[in-house]
């Protein structure tokens, strides 16, 4: 079990389940009766939750929140705490509509962090934090400050960052360790140069599975696991998380990625984000995929 510190943007994901009734009168479009609202935890709060899951502990400093960890850091001038929020419509599981408010986070949230990545225990006086996740879904929590004291203070072993902006103000700070970086296709495609660069970059293929690359050498490719699709949202999240978990605890990365592949497989069945019922059918799940990629082929 590790102490996962995850700097980034809490995301409210809202659900409204809802039953159609009948076609408007009024223009061409469903009306329907709301059965029920569900908030989840969305972006990085998602990303803590599966990390809770798996079974460490995960805090999350996302702006507003960073007095709750460090209480020293209270910042009382911030009146406005509103996080981003996802409402999306659901019928029997499938999304319908989605509607997105507050798409950013003020910039009054940026804090100082160095004092809350250099926190020791009391017991024993070691860092309180051996992980950090930077989950940025450029909604304003990440900024080149936070970069910054990440770079100067965190004396973590892992450092992992997912981020939807350009990287390139990571690979100009050379942080120690040197950071293993997750993108999708498109974000890879649109940032090739940089990432090209780094040591090591988880690239997700949507429906076909991931990869690792090194230095720009794509390597092990990992398919992705046959799954009845209801949902794809926090996929990414949960093959991160799925990554992450294995590879902190010695895993190498393509041993690592099976995992998150897998842990994505679960995540896109479910009507929700954030679920990948608990650590044992992760664990029974990436057994059975490893026993199907080491088989040989029939002739």
């Amino acid at each position: 079990m590790s102490n996962i510190l995850i700097i980034g943007d809490k995301i409210i994901d809202e659900y409204v389940e809802v039953i159609p009734k009948k076609i408007s009168a009024e223009v061409p479009i469903l009306v329907s009766d709301i059965l029920e609202r569900t908030i989840k935890p969305g972006g990085a709060d998602n990303v803590r939750a599966l990390f809770e899951q798996l079974g460490h502990r995960a805090h999350l400093v996302s702006g507003y929140n960073v007095e709750e960890i460090a209480p020293e850091l209270k910042k009382p001038h911030l009146k406005h705490r509103t996080y981003p929020r996802k409402i999306r419509y659901m019928c029997d599981g499938y999304q319908m509509a989605r509607y997105d408010e507050n798409e950013e986070i003020s910039s009054a949230c940026e804090c100082e962090y160095g004092k809350l990545l250099a926190q020791k225990d009391a017991a024993d006086g070691q860092l309180v934090w051996d992980t950090i996740v930077v989950a940025d879904y450029a909604k304003g929590s990440v900024r080149t400050p936070t970069i910054q004291s990440i770079v100067k203070h965190q004396n973590s072993r892992f450092v992992y960052v997912h981020t939807k902006r350009d990287p390139t103000e990571w690979l100009q700070a050379r942080p120690t360790p040197p950071p293993i970086m997750f993108c999708n296709e498109e974000e890879y495609a649109r940032y090739l140069d940089v990432y090209d660069h780094f040591e090591l970059v988880v690239r997700t293929h949507g429906e076909a599975g991931a990869q690792i690359v090194r230095y720009g050498d794509s390597q092990e490719f990992v398919p992705a696991v046959a799954a009845r699709v209801i949902s794809t949202n926090g996929a990414g999240d949960s093959l991160m998380a799925g990554f992450i978990h294995e590879h902190i605890s010695g895993k190498s990365p393509t041993r690592s990625l099976v995992t998150g592949v897998v842990a994505a497989s679960i995540t896109i069945s479910r009507p929700y984000c954030g679920y990948i019922d608990g650590i044992e059918e992760l664990n029974e799940q990436t057994r059975i995929h490893t026993d199907q990629r080491s088989s040989p082929e029939p002739v």
